[in-house]
């Protein structure tokens, strides 16, 4: 069975920040297309493997039970509940990311599969 992959406004709004950043700071749309899409491409896996990336708790002093990957210098981080996987950000390695995590959560948006 497949999980479903949902994701959060957050993550959505990092994702457009990503491609903003690129195809207007960098003057690259293609460049920029071709990046978000290897971000979702790679979290798509999750739908197969939820358990695919690395605990947080596994480099943070936290208890936790998100988990993340990395992608092209970009970590995804996420939370599985059940058979639905949850996206919760997508940040710059570069980042302060445990600091941005604090703030963690808000609406799940369905991905363009769990879309009608």
């Amino acid at each position: 069975m497949k999980n479903n992959i949902y994701y959060t406004e957050g993550a959505q709004r990092d994702l457009d920040a990503i491609w903003d950043a690129v195809a207007h700071d960098q003057q690259d749309p293609a460049a920029a297309k071709q990046l978000v899409g290897r971000l979702t491409d790679r979290a798509a896996r999750l739908a197969d493997y939820a358990q695919l990336g690395t605990p947080l708790a596994s480099i943070a002093h936290i208890i936790s039970d998100y988990r993340f990957f990395a992608t092209d210098g970009y970590l995804t981080f996420y939370h599985v509940q059940g058979s639905d996987v949850f996206i919760d950000r997508v940040l710059c390695g570069r980042q302060n990311y445990l600091q941005l995590l604090s703030g963690i959560g808000g609406e799940a948006i369905p991905s363009e599969s769990e879309m009608p």
